[in-house]
């Protein structure tokens, strides 16, 4: 029996659950062997690739950019589709903007997406090349009023076509909150920001608006209350398990919490400069962790106990594998069940592992079988195909990734 991962919508979530927990090397490796084995695109394989070409950027990854944009390039650039047309444009503009620093080419495409965007009323798609576009006019060295009114006017599009009271739109606001504040329109900024936080908002989006707030107080010289604001979001990235990873949000808040204990003398700033420095050096592990193939992030299992500490650290800042290399597989299995009793499959919430073709073929249809003959994963099918080392090593991620999500 063979049994294999596919292209279907549920992989689609676990890349999706992936790049959400900025899991982006992880995500571009899973994407790529389910592209290997489809490529011909139907329209969840469009979705994938586009997905890819998204990784790659956030990952500076030129290279395997065109190679794969140069790959599909006539299927993407002639699709009908509006939605597609829009995304490629906004990709073509991430990729001269951040990798390819060709700021009059990237304008060119944000502002065919803004159309399509408009037209067709994407409002993410809207909001996410008004804000690349200021990025773009900052490298250019363009005034800071001329950036203020870009943004004010499109902010009054962008009310046109979204709902109001939604995640996305008030997400929106963040780079002209952030441009009223050097242009110290500081009670512009509180007001908006006011009324936002009466919205049913998510707490990612609401602990991003409280760092505008306290951002902008700071700016004002209103300290007592930045420091009262930066609290306000720590509480809730606390109690959220869910925002566990965002050790960006953690950063910026302890960043602009000890500049404001700093500007008042407090003697408390030496701890914020210290959770600051922590999360600040958890990001750049997160950063070098998500450049890595996940085969080059290992520990041999004799030795994982002394490696807790590390592992910890690394677990804090982004889900990774470990990889068992081991020449007795069925003696690892046992000792993993033992001490981590959520599944063999799992060391923690977010770390999973990779048995590079320790088991036999039979050994491991015996740990899959059961699973896919009681339909628990629809990303799974059966066929006559061979089925390699690579394939039971994605079918077991996939199940990790599902478990993980769920």
């Amino acid at each position: 029996m063979a049994i294999k991962p596919r292209i279907d919508e549920e992989a689609i979530k676990n890349i999706e659950y992936l790049i959400k927990m900025e899991r982006y090397k992880e995500a571009g490796e899973f994407g790529e062997y389910l592209l290997d084995r489809h490529p011909h695109l139907d329209e969840l394989g469009i979705a994938l690739c586009l997905q890819l070409l998204d990784i790659y950027i956030v990952l500076n990854d030129g290279e395997s950019f065109k190679r794969l944009f140069n790959h599909y390039e006539n299927i993407l650039k002639e699709h009908t589709n509006p939605f597609i047309r829009t995304k490629m444009n906004l990709l073509l503009g991430h990729y001269y903007l951040h990798i390819g620093h060709d700021y009059e080419e990237c304008l060119q495409y944000y502002q065919k997406s803004i159309s399509l965007a408009f037209q067709y009323q994407y409002h993410l798609q809207l909001v996410v090349a008004i804000n690349n576009m200021t990025a773009a006019f900052e490298k250019r060295h363009v005034p800071i009023q001329t950036i203020y009114q870009f943004l004010k006017f499109n902010m009054i599009v962008a009310e046109k076509i979204e709902d109001q009271n939604s995640n996305s739109y008030v997400e929106g606001h963040l780079m002209y909150f952030r441009i009223m504040t050097m242009l110290r329109k500081f009670d512009n900024v509180k007001r908006k920001i006011a009324l936002f936080l009466e919205k049913d908002l998510n707490n990612m989006t609401r602990v991003r608006v409280l760092h505008a707030l306290q951002y902008c107080q700071y700016t004002a010289g209103e300290y007592i209350q930045s420091l009262e604001t930066s609290k306000k979001a720590l509480i809730i990235l606390e109690q959220d398990s869910a925002l566990k990873g965002y050790v960006a949000g953690y950063e910026n808040i302890y960043k602009t919490m000890k500049l404001a204990a700093k500007a008042m003398n407090l003697p408390v700033y030496k701890a914020y400069e210290q959770q600051y420095e922590h999360y600040r050096r958890l990001g750049e592990v997160k950063k070098q962790i998500n450049k890595k193939v996940s085969a080059e992030i290992h520990v041999n299992m004799p030795h994982f106990l002394k490696a807790k500490d590390f592992y910890a650290e690394v677990e804090s800042a982004t889900g990774t594998f470990i990889l068992i290399q081991h020449a007795d597989a069925a003696s690892i299995l046992p000792v993993v069940k033992d001490q981590y009793p959520l599944s063999w499959t799992c060391l923690t919430n977010s770390i999973g592992i990779f048995i590079p073709q320790l088991l036999t073929e039979r050994e491991v249809e015996a740990l899959l079988v059961p699973v896919v003959d009681a339909k628990q994963y629809s990303f799974c099918h059966s066929g006559e195909d061979d089925i390699t080392g690579r394939d039971y090593y994605y079918l077991l991620q996939a199940q990790v990734y599902y478990k993980e999500r769920t």
